[in-house]
């Protein structure tokens, strides 16, 4: 349960500053904002997603709340990022379905795949999206929307590989899939385990029947 509360609130945190530093810098912002913090949220998306898909109730009410919650808040913390928060909004909301769907559609590969490949078409989604709304189609170049694109991929890259390989990887240690291989010093993780997801973590023991942390 402090897993999910603090990614939401991670997840919340990074869309309300992206939205700020863009309204207050405007396309300058774009660079810090494509690399560091739309990739994390397109990751932290990711592992909300699988969490809730686990537990009880519907996980696409969670989800639009969620995005929805994101720009609601920037735009009653500043009223001038309006504009911005309208374009977060739109180009998160599709880019949510679009992670979703391509997300679910591979849920036999690893999960470090499955976060890379649904974020490719997700930040492709939102790098339409976000500058038209938010600037206008006459302030917007395709080489904008391309350059945007990549760096939230590469940047996603980064995202995946520090939740998958270090986080979940050091919580294995504790709580390691058996299906991988063996515990202690010559544990080796299977990226591509159908028990874990690649993750290296037994569900049975770091998860609850209802998907959360016990």
């Amino acid at each position: 349960m402090r897993l999910t509360v603090s990614m939401v609130a991670l997840y919340l945190g990074a869309i309300v500053v992206a939205n700020f530093v863009v309204a207050h810098f405007g396309q300058a912002a774009l660079p810090f904002t494509a690399w560091v913090l739309i990739p994390f949220d397109l990751v932290t998306r990711d592992v909300l997603h699988e969490r809730w898909s686990k537990a009880k109730g519907g996980w696409v009410v969670r989800m639009a709340l969620l995005i929805a919650s994101g720009s609601v808040l920037t735009a009653a913390l500043s009223w001038d990022a309006k504009q911005v928060a309208l374009g977060s909004f739109c180009a998160f909301g599709v880019a949510g379905v679009v992670n979703a769907g391509v997300y679910h559609a591979l849920r036999e590969r690893s999960r470090f795949v499955r976060m890379n490949v649904s974020n490719l078409f997700a930040a492709v989604a939102d790098s339409l999206i976000f500058p038209i709304v938010a600037f206008g189609l006459a302030n917007t170049s395709g080489w904008l929307c391309a350059s945007q694109a990549g760096s939230k991929f590469f940047g996603g890259l980064f995202w995946a590989w520090l939740f998958v390989r270090v986080i979940w990887g050091r919580r294995a240690a504790t709580a390691p899939c058996l299906e991988c291989g063996t515990e202690g010093d010559d544990y080796v993780i299977n990226p591509d385990c159908s028990a874990c997801g690649g993750s290296g973590l037994d569900p049975d023991l770091t998860e609850t029947k209802d998907g959360e942390d016990e």
